[in-house]
């Protein structure tokens, strides 16, 4: 999404670069920024079933619904469990 020109931010969100915005055919950049913006919705919300799905065996039981990454417990490469999510920020 970056390699297509838009910027995107540590929240996931995507928006149109300094370059796009002085560019002709913004509404086509707008069409296509939501639709990239769907396919990283579905991405971050597979991230968080995976991590979810990877935590579900210290609680016991499988959780019905995926957990937010504030509500999961994230497990080390040790099998210890800390109270702090893994930092997925853009860098």
């Amino acid at each position: 999404m970056e390699a297509a020109g838009f910027e995107v931010a540590d929240d996931w969100t995507l928006s149109l670069s300094a370059a796009q915005q002085q560019a002709t055919g913004q509404g086509f950049l707008l069409t296509q920024m939501a639709a990239m913006q769907t396919t990283l919705n579905a991405f971050a919300q597979a991230i968080t079933l995976v991590d979810t799905q990877a935590t579900a065996p210290l609680a016991s039981t499988a959780p019905t619904a995926p957990m937010s990454p504030q509500e999961a417990p994230y497990t080390t490469a040790n099998g210890y469990t800390t109270g702090e999510p893994p930092d997925r920020t853009i860098k």
